[in-house]
């Protein structure tokens, strides 16, 4: 997969939602089980390990609202 690609994917990486990713990590696993070529499932296993690291990430460190409070915050 080109620059343009990864950019793309770690833009939306910040903008998509857990479900979003859930779902895209869940579809990008099964696509892996199925591939056979050693780079298309090396860049797959990428994917996948970088949504995990954003779930997680999530997790620990609050998100800043559209507001630019962070979500924890009250007004």
């Amino acid at each position: 997969m080109n620059k343009q690609f990864w950019r793309d994917f770690l833009s939306w990486l910040d903008r998509a939602s857990a479900e979003q990713l859930r779902d895209a990590a869940a579809r990008a696993d099964l696509q892996q089980g199925a591939t056979i070529d050693a780079e298309v499932s090396a860049d797959l296993h990428r994917m996948i390990r970088l949504i995990e690291e954003e779930m997680a990430s999530r997790l620990v460190l609050p998100r800043a609202t559209h507001d630019g409070q962070d979500a924890g915050q009250g007004s």
